[in-house]
């Protein structure tokens, strides 16, 4: 959870206490609603899907999606 010393670690709190960029980062993975994407080679294109695991339902809900694409050849 937290290092004994001062040092590079894969601890979630530094030597004082305080919350390191990990810890935050865990926070916003472990929401109760996520949006994830992936990629359909067959079609080329993003599929998204919401998950809700938390204790209320949601009825309504707006999201923007911004898509950038990379197009990488050797």
């Amino acid at each position: 959870m937290n290092p004994i010393w001062q040092a590079s670690s894969m601890a979630v709190l530094d030597y004082s206490g305080n919350w390191k960029m990990s810890l935050n980062m865990l926070k916003q993975a472990f929401k109760p609603v996520i949006v994830s994407a992936y990629f359909e080679e067959k079609n080329e294109d993003f599929q998204y899907s919401i998950v809700n695991q938390g204790d209320s339902d949601i009825s309504y809900a707006t999201i923007e999606v911004q898509e950038y694409r990379i197009d990488v050849t050797s």
